[in-house]
C-alpha cells in the first residue's frame, strides 16, 4: 500500500542506546505518523504514542544501534527544544524525505 508522504515532518530520526524502548520525539505527532525500525514500517500495535505526547514507546526494546525514524503530520505541532536544529523542524518534502531514507538505507 503506498504512502503518501508529501507534507509530514521528521520527528525522531536517530540509533537506539542498548535496550532502549522510549524515544523523545521533536514534537507532538500529527493524524499521520509513521515509525520505521531499521528501514522498516512498523505495524501501530508494535508501540504507542499517547494523545498530546511526544514520547514514543515500543512494546519491545531495542538492541543498541537500531535506527529509528518517525515522520508525522496532519496537524502535528512541533515543539520548541534547544537541540532541534532548522532541517528537521520544517515540514520535509517527498523528495528530501526520499533522499533521506535513501541515505539511511545505503
Amino acid at each position: 500500500m503506498a504512502k503518501n508522504l508529501a507534507g509530514l515532518g521528521v520527528l525522531y530520526n536517530a540509533n537506539s542506546t542498548l535496550n532502549q524502548q522510549s524515544f523523545q520525539l521533536l514534537a507532538v505527532p500529527g493524524g499521520l505518523t509513521l515509525v520505521m525500525i531499521n528501514g522498516v514500517l512498523q505495524k501501530s500495535s508494535t508501540y504507542s504514542i499517547p494523545p498530546n505526547s511526544s514520547v514514543l514507546t515500543l512494546n519491545d526494546a531495542l538492541p543498541a544501534g537500531a535506527w529509528v525514524f518517525v515522520l508525522s503530520g496532519q496537524g502535528g505541532t512541533f515543539i520548541p527544544q534547544s537541540y532541534v536544529d532548522t532541517q528537521l523542524a520544517q515540514k520535509a518534502n517527498t523528495t528530501t524525505v526520499n533522499t533521506a531514507l535513501g541515505t539511511k538505507m545505503d
